[in-house]
């Protein structure tokens, strides 16, 4: 048997560094040492809708406002290992911070340096292959295609007769594009139903015939070739290959016999990053389609209520509940008029528990680093567009049209605080300077109100040194040489 392992790295790693303190630094021995008292949060933080009265956002706020807002709404910060706040224990709809909840379970179920494998088996003789993928790699996408369409062309390979593969290998060009991919489709009671997306077996076999038929590129193809070969040297300047017969779906590999693979066969095997650097890269850009095949490729709805259940207790799974791993909704309509939309909720107290978790796991990961640096991104150079933090906080925002959310770790020069704002009251519009606008817009003002309120409490914000790195590190790809005829090449890392 013939091996050639490639390890394929295309995210974006980031490092930071950050002083030596725990998750909440501040604690009673500490005020004793003459340290300021906390102010009483619960005196300043009276609620998100009153606040945002007194500051006037609303022209002519009414009381039904208020009152659906106040049950769709929460606030909590960590404190001694208490959460404090204003209806900590409401669940309410979380929209993209629900990959937080995601991120913890895959970094706990795989382990931060867990890589996706694909493995491509290749009768070179009769020009046929297979492809094995035990969990779907959430980010096989086009660059893994056209690098492994790179590398067969190093080898001389620039047709096969045929190519199946295995149900749980993905090949989803968009997996890594910030889209909202949802499905859309009416059963046979006449039921419409529009949900979260994640790619069909057909859709594979459609997108592995268009991509592996370099002859019949369209302008979309050949847009997508030349901006992976800009920031993807490692990928040929010119691919040729042709795919005779259609792909297929087949799960028995055809090239094991008795457990064993026949002789002949050449192996070549793609690693994917680690889980850190693609949980990383999903929480920056808020890619759905990517964690939503994270978490499918996990098991399902059932199995992470499970989850939820042993890590954090029977109230903890019940007052959670979720429909897709990204936070996407999943609407119902009916022909009679009537409609459902699910969303992800849980509470304010349970999201803390969250990071508090992915927090023991990064600093396991690295102890150098005392809040999820390597799994979120951070207020300022990452895409957490959140003036009131710069630099000051590592999280995530979650936003649809009724539901504005942000949740994390703050860095002040008193502690590094967890804190959770939920906001969401579906179905309502609110009046900003005369106009009439959507919830989350009037909600990401006041939280951002609330946050600077938060750093102003805490003494001010405390820098976090961060520095990102290129999407490609020479030092992470594997050597290969093309006329090693497949031979067995070690990892350089």
């Amino acid at each position: 048997m013939k091996v050639l392992v490639i390890t394929f790295f295309i995210l974006a790693s980031y490092s930071c560094s950050q002083g030596q303190k725990d998750l909440i630094t501040q604690g009673p021995e500490q005020e004793k040492e003459g340290l300021t008292e906390e102010p009483d949060y619960l005196d300043e933080f009276i609620s998100f809708w009153d606040l945002a009265i007194n500051e006037k956002f609303l022209d002519s706020p009414e009381a039904i406002y208020r009152n659906q807002t106040k049950l769709n709404q929460s606030f909590c910060y960590l404190k001694d290992n208490q959460v404090l706040g204003n209806m900590p224990d409401q669940p309410v709809s979380l929209a993209s911070v629900s990959k937080v909840y995601t991120t913890l379970w895959a970094l706990d179920l795989l382990g931060p340096n867990h890589r996706y494998q694909t493995t491509i088996y290749l009768d070179r003789q009769r020009g046929i292959a297979h492809i094995e993928s035990p969990l779907s790699d959430p980010v096989f996408g086009s660059a893994k295609m056209f690098w492994l369409i790179s590398i067969l062309n190093d080898y001389n390979v620039y047709k096969l007769k045929r190519i199946s593969f295995h149900e749980n290998f993905v090949f989803f060009p968009e997996t890594l594009l910030n889209h909202r991919y949802l499905s859309n489709f009416v059963d046979s009671h006449g039921v419409r139903h529009i949900k979260f997306y994640t790619p069909t077996i057909r859709e594979t076999i459609n997108r592995m015939n268009w991509y592996m038929n370099t002859e019949n590129w369209n302008e979309s193809i050949r847009n997508d070739f030349r901006a992976k070969i800009t920031n993807h040297l490692f990928i040929n300047t010119q691919l040729r290959f042709e795919l005779e017969e259609p792909a297929f779906q087949q799960n028995q590999n055809p090239f094991v016999r008795n457990g064993r693979i026949i002789p002949g066969i050449s192996i070549i095997k793609l690693s994917s990053s680690p889980l850190h650097k693609i949980t990383k890269f999903v929480n920056t850009h808020s890619t759905n389609a990517a964690t939503d095949l994270m978490f499918y490729s996990m098991g399902d709805i059932a199995r992470f209520k499970r989850y939820l259940k042993m890590k954090f207790g029977e109230e903890f799974q019940a007052k959670t509940s979720f429909v897709s791993g990204s936070g996407l909704p999943y609407s119902r309509f009916y022909p009679n008029g009537d409609s459902v939309r699910e969303l992800n909720k849980s509470t304010c107290a349970n999201t803390l528990k969250v990071f508090k978790a992915l927090n023991e796991i990064q600093k396991k990961h690295d102890p150098q680093k005392q809040v999820p640096f390597d799994f979120l991104p951070l207020a300022g150079p990452a895409p957490l567009n959140h003036a009131a933090t710069p630099y000051y906080f590592v999280g995530k925002t979650g936003s649809l049209n009724d539901t504005s959310a942000i949740a994390g770790i703050l860095s002040t020069q008193q502690s590094l605080t967890p804190i959770a704002l939920l906001n969401s009251n579906v179905n309502t519009d609110v009046i900003y300077n005369g106009q009439i606008t959507s919830p989350a817009r009037l909600f990401r003002m006041i939280q951002r109100k609330m946050m600077e309120k938060m750093v102003s409490l805490f003494g001010g914000g405390n820098r976090i040194e961060y520095r990102t790195e290129d999407w490609i590190n020479d030092d992470e790809f594997t050597a290969h040489d093309p006329r090693a005829d497949f031979d067995y090449v070690s990892p350089l890392n």
